[in-house]
């Protein structure tokens, strides 16, 4: 309900009540798409510094994701914590997200 509730108070433009709707969510249940849902809602705010730990606990969980048919999720997050870390002017980090999101994607693909 939380996270559905935090889908709603996102797009009627209250990002204080979905972020605590997420938020709640996510702490119920810390899962990959929980966690990519709180993190997609931080790097939109500009908060890639609150979102860049939920990319990247989606990236450890590489084998849950494909386990549980959210492949694109996993890919996804390694090229948005590679954002989040040159927004953090962490180019190294960024560099090697980066190598990883090519090593499965391609380089003919682009994240959008």
């Amino acid at each position: 309900l939380d996270y559905v509730t935090g889908i709603h108070r996102d797009l009627a433009g209250d990002p204080s009540q979905a972020e605590k709707a997420f938020s709640a969510a996510h702490d119920l249940r810390p899962d990959i798409l929980h966690s990519w849902t709180l993190a997609k809602f931080f790097e939109k705010r500009g908060l890639p510094e609150r979102a860049l730990p939920l990319y990247k606990s989606v990236v450890e969980r590489k084998g849950m994701a494909i386990r549980f048919d959210f492949p694109l999720l996993w890919i996804r997050s390694v090229g948005r914590a590679a954002r989040c870390c040159d927004t953090l002017t962490r180019s190294a980090e960024a560099r090697e997200y980066r190598d990883l999101f090519l090593k499965h994607w391609g380089t003919e693909k682009v994240e959008p």
